[in-house]
C-alpha cells in the first residue's frame, strides 16, 4: 500500500526500479546460497 503513494515525492521515482533490482538481487542470492547447500548434501 505505501507504494502507491510514493508518487506523491518526486525524489521516491527510483524507489519501483532499486526494489525490483533488491528483490532480484536477494532471490539470485538466496538461490544461490540453496544451490550450495544441495550440493554440499
Amino acid at each position: 500500500m505505501f507504494l502507491l503513494h510514493s508518487n506523491n515525492n518526486p525524489r521516491d521515482n527510483n524507489t519501483g526500479p532499486r526494489l525490483l533490482f533488491f528483490f532480484v538481487y536477494i532471490s539470485y542470492k538466496s538461490w544461490e546460497t540453496i544451490n550450495c547447500w544441495y550440493k554440499t548434501f
